[in-house]
């Protein structure tokens, strides 16, 4: 692991995840799996899952998850809520720029509020295109940069490691769809 990713993962493992998720972004998973059109028998990957907000959803819907993030710290809490929905999924440590998955694994990839805050945007948009199998779907939620999102970076600000040479502000990420303080971005591959 390199040490962004080392100072990455350690901030994020800082206080209690699951509940700033559960009061912050619980609620969007329902949203994000239903744009992308989640279904039975369907396998989906939702990167840099955190605690499953949408991965637990979608398991929900009948599809068979992977919920993959750099902060494997997450996952006994997600494991609960998934436990508590009654739903089973995968939960695999990953990072958003270097996936461990193959090519084409995956009929929909998903990333709520997750793979905005990898560094090299470039390389975690051509890992979760090269992830998802032709005619699969790609859908994510960003924050833009007004409104709560603006905000939240603000007071994150304050805890985030050092950005490395070259590495791109998350709210870039936030151009197509705006619905509020939130961007839904559904790709057909």
């Amino acid at each position: 692991m390199t040490v962004v990713n080392t100072a990455v993962r350690a901030m994020w493992a800082l206080g209690d995840y699951h509940r700033f998720a559960t009061a912050t972004v619980w609620d969007l998973g329902p949203v994000l799996v239903e744009a992308c059109g989640v279904g039975e028998g369907q396998r989906v990957l939702d990167v840099a899952a955190g605690t499953g907000n949408v991965a637990i959803r979608a398991a929900l819907a009948g599809a068979h998850v992977v919920a993959s993030d750099v902060t494997p710290e997450h996952f006994d809490a997600g494991r609960r809520a998934a436990r508590e929905a009654n739903v089973d999924l995968e939960w695999i440590e990953g990072d958003a720029q270097g996936l461990p998955f193959a090519d084409a694994e995956f009929d929909v990839v998903t990333s709520c509020f997750g793979a905005m805050f990898a560094p090299d945007h470039q390389a975690a948009a051509s890992e979760m295109l090269r992830v998802c199998r032709p005619g699969g779907v790609i859908g994510m939620m960003n924050f833009t940069p007004g409104g709560a999102g603006g905000d939240f970076f603000r007071v994150l600000a304050g805890y985030a490691p050092p950005a490395p040479p070259g590495a791109r502000p998350p709210l870039l990420w936030a151009r197509r769809i705006t619905y509020g303080s939130c961007l839904a971005t559904r790709f057909r591959r």
